[in-house]
């Protein structure tokens, strides 16, 4: 378990990515980037897990399908220890709505997924603080 007053580059990434494509993609780049990754496949007490866990960023899939990824969204932005912790969402370019509801739940950036995937090394490097 990462204390949460730890430096940010020690803190995981954490992702919400039941896509298997997609999580290995992001744990790939933020291996090779020197972050931490851990993929949660539930949102069961999902802010105490990120304050525990000492989360520096999570990563929304839109189309998680093991639970509802806005509801999550907003459930972290809603909590008060998590108030600066960065998220980012992504999803299919053809659901601009599902999009802007991730921004009007919390989410810090919604991308298309195109531009999440060649934004991937940048995301990771400026949002987790490394």
């Amino acid at each position: 378990m990462t204390a949460p007053d730890a430096p940010l580059a020690t803190r995981p990434v954490i992702g919400l990515i039941d896509d298997l494509i997609f999580a290995t993609r992001v744990s790939g780049t933020a291996r090779q980037l020197g972050l931490a990754y851990q993929g949660l496949l539930g949102v069961t007490d999902l802010a105490d897990r990120l304050v525990r866990g000492g989360a520096c960023l999570l990563i929304v899939d839109l189309d998680f399908g093991k639970a509802d990824p806005l509801a999550a969204i907003a459930a972290v932005r809603g909590d008060a220890r998590l108030a600066d912790l960065p998220i980012v969402a992504f999803g299919s370019h053809v659901q601009a709505d599902r999009l802007a509801a991730a921004l009007a739940a919390g989410a810090t950036q919604a991308l298309p997924r195109s531009a999440f995937t060649s934004r991937l090394p940048d995301l990771l490097t400026g949002l987790s603080g490394i």
